[in-house]
């Protein structure tokens, strides 16, 4: 089409407008019905021109489906077959026939319309048949998959009782696997329409677990089958941001599809069972990959900032997978991801903003106890362009922003892990832990060798020496020891067990930081208020647990007296990485003269929060002029509340409605 131009004009090319799929279905049906046309349907020859005409072949094809499901076996006629075959046709016309018709109702009249409800109320009435049929055609017949994804997406699309009914039906939950395992080209229906389905269930936690369980009771080639339709959508987009970047196109578009690409790895990755076929696809590398390679066209600050969160969040998804959690962060930090985080921080403008880039990094430096992480993380901080290291450094001009508190955060733990790696510090956790460690010091007239004894029972607690363990034993170790090695057994299953010598590496580290922060000198002062204001044998009771907690660096909260009743309920929700459960310090409580206190720190009010069970002596009169270690860490009384195996995302997603609470 040629265009004159006129005095003054430019000519601009026609841009054409964005397609609208409910706008086509809408003048598609409408033509259907206009000009009468015939559809390839014998249960359907043509489209129903009004309300009342809906209704009633609605209500035929429904009560043509048969209820009972009972294919022949190969011992059976000839007859049989062609028997069953000509009854599976027609569950699959009719079918047909119901998506065309409830498509109809939703375009034309509306999802709120009275045809709609009255039409929903029909397919209610005989749900489970429907979905039985749909499930045996998607596992039958590949060709089919089309139209029984169509016949299932129009019922759960659109809110309502049908949406609600659905989501509770193991039936349609096993629909939605077959639809997820059974397409052989998945993409190819389209990205849009194919994974709101998928986004529906995700969002409602009683289908969500239905569809896991459902997925992981089959065999483990359907799984894997699951995971590669799944990573396929990783190659899709990479393929249409090459297309978009060729040939020009909505960059928006490839943006909001990272985006979705995000919401359904964070899902997946939150399901452990699923772990091992994830790491085969290298799902980490792969989305890091399309967010990185995006992030280089998205200039916008806003969209920046939003795809480095999500480079932080498959760190922190690397916490589902504890026995490869070292090698996921190895993997990202040899992407260059570590100056795409550095850059991220700069541009947040709140600590809201900062919150999940600040988590990336904690995660990352709780698993410098690696030395190759370590080494990896050295490495990475050489890249970082020297502007942003020095705004990250917080100076004069930049100082106090929420980039450089969190990068504050991060250096701390760094200085501290490359302290720990080549140099000793005075006033280090010693690895014997047994509380007595110096009294038995100076009563065998013989200092701790670097040589390490650990209990061959539970393979937790170590000693100096035969002494030291023959002490603790009779005083400690035997009320605690097949806890301890209940747990040990638990922890390695897990793919989290420590070494003894790498546990005291992570102890050695903490410490430091409490040191560091001053919080040493709170545990002190703690224990002197109980002495002095209490009195020891006020403490003996037992009956309750002094808990000093520090939620925030240079703010402290008061202490809190909490009954043993409370405390274990509390200690019940967290997230064991290493240490003994809270029976064993109650048996530990009651078997001699020890009062067990409660430490609580965390890197601000982000990451891990480390739960110190201090095991304190109240039997000596001279605690407060006795310089020892007596207020050390013991490493088998650290639990680490971490998060829990649910994404953050998921959180702010979760469904509200009846049907989950």
């Amino acid at each position: 089409m040629r265009r004159r131009l006129t005095s003054g004009s430019t000519w601009q090319p026609y841009m054409p407008a964005p397609p609208d799929p409910v706008g086509i279905m809408r003048s598609t049906i409408n033509r259907m019905v206009r000009d009468n046309l015939a559809l390839e349907n014998p249960l359907l020859p043509y489209f129903p021109k009004t309300e009342r005409q809906s209704i009633e072949k609605f209500r035929r094809l429904i009560s043509s489906l048969d209820p009972v499901i009972s294919p022949p076996n190969a011992t059976d006629t000839r007859a049989d077959h062609v028997r069953w075959e000509t009854k599976t046709q027609k569950a699959y016309h009719a079918l047909h026939g119901l998506c065309l018709i409830l498509m109809s109702a939703t375009s034309i009249h509306g999802s709120q319309s009275d045809l709609k409800r009255v039409l929903s109320g029909i397919m209610l009435e005989n749900l489970e048949v429907a979905l039985a049929w749909i499930a045996y055609i998607l596992r039958t017949d590949k060709a089919a998959w089309a139209t029984m994804f169509s016949s299932f997406s129009i019922m759960i699309i659109e809110e309502g009782e049908l949406r609600a009914a659905l989501i509770n039906s193991p039936c349609a939950i096993d629909c939605a696997v077959e639809i997820y395992v059974s397409a052989t080209d998945l993409l190819a229906y389209g990205f849009k329409e194919v994974w709101p389905v998928l986004g529906i269930i995700y969002e409602h936690r009683s289908s969500r677990k239905m569809f896991f369980d459902n997925l992981l009771s089959r065999p483990k080639s359907t799984v894997r089958t699951f995971v590669g339709n799944i990573v396929t959508i990783m190659e899709y987009v990479q393929s249409t941001l090459d297309k978009t970047l060729e040939e020009g196109g909505d960059l928006f578009r490839c943006y909001e599809n990272v985006k979705r690409t995000h919401s359904f790895i964070e899902y997946l990755s939150s399901e452990v069972r699923l772990s091992s076929y994830l790491l085969e696809r290298r799902y980490h590398t792969r989305f890091a990959k399309i967010t990185m390679y995006t992030r280089k066209f998205m200039t916008d600050p806003v969209h920046q900032l939003v795809l480095a969160d999500y480079l932080g969040h498959i760190y922190e998804m690397s916490s589902y997978h504890p026995e490869h959690s070292v090698q996921i962060i190895l993997d990202l930090l040899e992407m260059d991801t570590l100056p795409v985080i550095a850059d991220g921080l700069i541009k947040c403008q709140s600590t809201a903003d900062a919150h999940i880039l600040t988590k990336s990094l904690l995660h990352i430096a709780s698993r410098m106890t690696s030395r190759r992480v370590f080494t990896a993380v050295e490495a990475a901080l050489g890249r970082i362009p020297e502007p942003v290291l020095r705004r990250l450094a917080g100076t004069r001009a930049y100082s106090s922003t929420p980039a450089s508190d969190a990068w504050m955060l991060f250096q701390v733990v760094y200085n501290h892990r490359k302290a720990a790696l080549y140099q000793a510090h005075a006033g280090d956790p010693i690895q014997c832990q047994n509380t007595r460690h110096q009294e038995l010091f100076s009563f065998v007239g013989r200092r701790g060798s670097n040589k390490l004894y650990v209990c061959s029972s539970c393979l937790s607690v170590t000693y100096c020496g035969q002494p030291c363990q023959s002490d603790d034993w009779d005083r400690v170790h035997r009320y605690e020891c097949h806890i301890l090695a209940s747990d040990h057994r638990a922890l390695t299953k897990l793919g989290i067990a420590l070494p003894p010598r790498l546990k005291h590496l992570h102890l050695v580290i903490i410490q430091r930081q409490m040191d560091d922060m001053g919080d040493a000198y709170l545990i002190n002062s703690t224990q002197r208020t109980l002495v002095h204001a209490l009195g020891p044998t006020a403490l003996h009771s037992k009956s309750a647990i002094h808990v000093s907690l520090r939620s925030q660096i240079g703010a402290t909260r008061p202490e809190e007296v909490l009954t043993i009743e409370e405390y274990r309920r509390e200690a019940q929700k967290w997230y064991l990485w290493s240490g003994v459960r809270f029976d064993s310090l109650v048996e530990q409580a009651k078997a001699n003269e020890h009062h067990l206190v409660g430490y609580r720190f965390a890197s601000g009010d982000i990451g891990p929060i480390y739960h110190f069970l201090l095991l304190m002596d109240f039997s000596n009169p001279e605690l407060e002029s006795r310089q020892s270690n007596f207020s050390r860490i013991r490493s088998g009384m650290v639990q680490i509340q971490y998060r829990s195996h649910e994404p953050e995302w998921q959180l702010n997603k979760e469904c509200k409605e009846p049907c989950c609470m």
